[in-house]
């Protein structure tokens, strides 16, 4: 192979891997919200690594519990507090709510780490119909695991909005 062949596909195979991992985070990204939404908790969890923060903040302060877990000002941290978090969580068919993210911006940093930030909107409903209860960021710190798959290191869920109790 030449020179300037060997070059071409070298860059190819950079490229394709950049494709790859992003196509990767993208698939954590959007398995998050359908795990949490359908009680899909083991699910749900593999999606964090085992070291993971899990924080959801308001106007940059840490929400003090959520469903009835207690919050540090520093988040969950590893699989114990997120396992007892989701264990508590709501899901279908008990109360019907969608965790929908749009605009994610992958930025990869080196082969294994990779930050993400993207828009979520919570749509729930209640008996009055479907209501907007939540809308924000999430910012991501993003681990490749040695298995292959990208967890979440880090999740802060920035609640930017939220209508006074229904």
């Amino acid at each position: 192979m030449s020179g300037d062949l060997t070059k071409k596909v070298e860059a190819l195979e950079r490229r394709l891997g950049v494709l790859d991992d992003e196509r990767a985070i993208l698939s954590t990204l959007n398995t998050y919200g359908h795990t949490i939404d359908h009680g899909l908790k083991a699910q749900w969890l593999d999606c964090f690594a085992e070291d993971a923060v899990y924080k959801v903040q308001a106007s940059g302060v840490a929400l003090p519990e959520l469903f009835g877990i207690a919050q540090p000002p520093t988040g969950l941290r590893g699989r114990v507090a997120l396992s007892a978090y989701i264990a508590k969580h709501s899901s279908a068919p008990v109360l019907w709510h969608k965790h929908c993210l749009s605009e994610p911006i992958i930025k990869l940093e080196g082969d294994s780490q990779a930050s993400v930030e993207s828009y979520f909107v919570r749509l729930d409903e209640d008996q009055n119909g479907a209501y907007i209860l939540a809308f924000g960021r999430y910012r991501d710190q993003m681990v490749k695991s040695p298995d292959g798959k990208w967890r979440f290191k880090r999740r802060i869920c920035e609640i930017e909005s939220r209508p006074a109790r229904r």
